[in-house]
């Protein structure tokens, strides 16, 4: 009686990558610090065993970027959300097609305003995620990354931390996702 068994390698997913940080562009700190090399990156981690990589997209530009980035690369899937840390892009995105503010904008709204979440610009928003969501079926792999941080509340006020989450994950209709929650807790 002989047994074979299957001989498996080890298979990794890397779930929780920034892909779309600057560093991976060469910049730190606003500085050039060396060239692009996120191909690189991307290379050395498949050559360790890493067959799946889900790209987290901490805000709208973030998702949008991540669209182009991984439509044709077969590693790489992506979320869609808004960090905490970010979650005054819910104030600040447009209704229209405008852009959403940059991170450094959004920082600058004071760290004390109480001022209620725009139900129209939140629902913006949230359409807007949505959108891309839908553009990129297959690649979308989770809604997130939403959750509550309470150690930087200098990017999000801790009064807007209850507005923000009550739009979120929930708010996110994806009707090719399964419905997974990447979820940001500190």
């Amino acid at each position: 009686f002989v047994v074979f068994m299957e001989q498996r390698n080890n298979v990794f997913v890397d779930i929780g990558v920034n892909v779309t940080d600057d560093m991976f562009k060469g910049q730190y700190n606003g500085r050039s610090a060396h060239v692009p090399d996120l191909s690189v990156v991307l290379d050395r981690a498949t050559a360790a065993g890493v067959e799946k990589i889900i790209a987290t997209a901490g805000s709208l530009s973030d998702a949008q970027e991540l669209v182009t980035l991984t439509k044709d690369d077969p590693r790489l899937f992506f979320t869609v959300g808004v960090h905490p840390t970010r979650c005054l892009e819910f104030e600040t995105s447009p209704s229209s097609d405008a852009p959403v503010p940059s991170d450094t904008e959004s920082a600058a709204v004071s760290s004390t305003s109480s001022e209620s979440c725009s139900e129209a610009r939140a629902a913006a928003h949230l359409k807007a995620l949505q959108v891309i969501a839908e553009q990129a079926p297959g690649k979308v792999v989770a809604v997130g990354e939403f959750g509550l941080d309470y150690d930087r509340v200098q990017f999000c006020p801790v009064v807007w931390l209850p507005v923000y989450t009550s739009f979120l994950p929930f708010s996110l209709p994806t009707p090719h996702l399964l419905s997974p929650i990447l979820i940001f807790s500190l």
